[in-house]
């Protein structure tokens, strides 16, 4: 069976692994980032990748941030490594390695691996922010150059919290881990993150209990709203926020329920992910896919 080499990049760490067509992860390794230049970076990777590159018939790779999928480029990635903005990453990686290579935003790989046989789903991811995806068709959603599916930034309050993307009220400033936390600091509490108002809302502390309650409520209405544009079957939910807080999803979920139209929004199951190096299988699964458009 044909093998991909799958890359996830974070700002932390960089995993990397060999996948098969069918999303089997036959082996993976991590590295920490090196943070300071991309080009240390980029030599990172490539001396991973070239352990491999003998097994391999194309390379994937997942980054947070804006990629231009045609060009394959970085356009503007993760504030932890220095200088990871319009970072020619394919041109790079397909020079010394000599495989085609393909990039994607992190949360477009992630939903690669975790679609299963859907043909029509959503994903979000609520961790420090909120990213999302859309897989509509049998097809993944880029838009005119990749930027497509910034669901963190749709407004649910147009004259709400605001926003570095220049906007107003968009849901990652009420539901993201950083948003929550930074609501319930100016709202005069104390906390070092978000988990710990968690914890205070499930004790009853009313001033985290207003935060987490208005949590729910925009990102129910960003949901709903992403269901009547997209009309999915399922939903995939990731990050840290969707796998440690699975009351908060519970009951966003019930809220969904309620809020929209019954006939698309009542049919729509989803699934928090619990898979390990989802982003490194959904990024062998990415090259596989250009693969077979090239």
């Amino acid at each position: 069976m044909k093998q991909a080499i799958g890359i996830d990049i974070g700002g932390t760490k960089i995993a990397i692994g060999l996948v098969q067509e069918d999303g089997t992860l036959v082996h993976s390794t991590e590295i920490e980032t090196p943070t300071k230049s991309r080009d240390a970076v980029l030599s990172a990777v490539v001396d991973q990748v070239k352990q491999h590159a003998h097994t391999a018939s194309a390379i994937g790779i997942g980054s947070a941030g804006q990629i231009d999928v045609n060009q394959g480029i970085i356009r503007s990635g993760t504030d932890n490594i220095t200088d990871w903005n319009n970072v020619p990453i394919c041109e790079y990686i397909q020079q010394q390695t000599n495989l085609p290579t393909y990039v994607d935003n992190d949360v477009h790989t992630f939903l690669l691996a975790e679609k299963g046989a859907h043909k029509n789903v959503l994903a979000l991811t609520l961790g420090t922010g909120i990213g999302g995806a859309a897989y509509i068709g049998g097809q993944l959603l880029s838009g005119e150059w990749g930027g497509a599916s910034e669901f963190g930034h749709m407004s649910v309050n147009f004259n709400g919290e605001p926003c570095n993307c220049g906007g107003r009220g968009c849901v990652e400033q009420y539901a993201s881990g950083i948003g929550i936390h930074k609501r319930y600091l100016k709202a005069g509490g104390e906390a070092t993150h978000a988990g710990e108002i968690f914890s205070r809302a499930l004790a009853g502390e009313k001033r985290a209990t207003r935060i987490i309650d208005e949590a729910e409520q925009a990102l129910s209405t960003a949901i709903v709203s992403l269901i009547h544009c997209y009309n999915p079957s399922h939903l995939i939910l990731g990050g840290s926020v969707a796998t440690k807080q699975q009351g908060f999803i519970s009951s966003v979920m019930e809220q969904v329920s309620q809020r929209g139209m019954s006939s698309l929004v009542k049919p729509v199951t989803y699934h928090v992910s619990q898979k390990e190096y989802a982003g490194v299988i959904g990024a062998g699964l990415l090259a596989f896919e250009r693969e077979g458009k090239a």
